[in-house]
């Protein structure tokens, strides 16, 4: 599956034209589609929205947010100062979070922490809009937001229990997520550098079973959500 997406952005990328005119988008409103390609590196954060054990929701947990990295074709369209852009990229992003199981036993005298690490590959796809608040050439600078998708690689997704003894997790993570996106974007010339945070509403996990010295625990309810702040460096063509 690896392979399959990497051949598939290459033949993307190189396909792009050599040059696509002058970028000189005014306000007069001239039209202008420029492609090229970006690569950056990822900020991945694990979100709870629903997490319960015996119908007791846990009130704290820990994440740890890692680092994670992609490459993206990129295609814009401008009219004046307003654009639209969208891409298809490779992703790889990592995270992990702890809680504690004994939070819902007021009888426990000690923790019971379990730790959760994952990691996830696939195609990302956002629709934005923007605006450029600077657009003096060479220079420009823009806000944008829009919706995102993600396909996720099944075969490449891994999830595994990193704290505690005797735990095992059996996992069916969602294929298609569905998020939000928001960013900031300054181009000089045909290099261009941006600051994005997403957000992934769709839950992680189509199924989520954890098991402790091979007994399911039951009533376990894990929602996950992510959030994701990148930085990127592209160049146009």
């Amino acid at each position: 599956m690896n392979r399959t997406l990497f051949t598939l952005l290459t033949v993307i990328v190189f396909s792009l034209p050599a040059a696509a005119g002058d970028n000189d988008a005014d306000a007069k409103g001239a039209h202008d589609i420029s492609w090229g390609v970006k690569l950056g590196f990822t900020s991945c954060s694990t979100y709870l929205s629903s997490a319960s054990i015996d119908g007791v929701e846990f009130e704290n947990y820990t994440q740890n947010t890692q680092l994670g990295n992609f490459i993206s074709a990129h295609v814009q369209y401008g009219c004046g100062r307003f654009f639209l852009q969208t891409g298809l990229g490779i992703s790889l992003n990592k995270s992990a979070f702890t809680v504690d199981l004994a939070e819902h036993d007021r009888s426990a005298t000690e923790p019971e922490y379990l730790e959760l690490a994952y990691r996830m590959t696939g195609l990302t796809i956002p629709v934005q809009a923007g605006f450029n608040i600077v657009n003096q050439e060479p220079y420009h600078m823009s806000l944008y937001a829009g919706p995102s998708m993600r396909i996720q690689s099944i075969d490449a997704y891994e999830c595994k229990a990193t704290g505690g003894e005797g735990y095992t997790i059996s996992e069916i993570p969602r294929r298609v997520l569905f998020g939000t996106s928001f960013g900031f974007n300054v181009q000089t010339g045909r290099t261009f550098f941006n600051m994005e945070y997403e957000i992934v509403l769709s839950n992680i996990s189509k199924q989520l079973l954890i098991r402790k010295d091979e007994f399911d625990i039951p009533y376990l309810q894990l929602g996950r959500r992510m959030g994701i702040f990148s930085f990127s460096y592209g160049v146009l063509f």
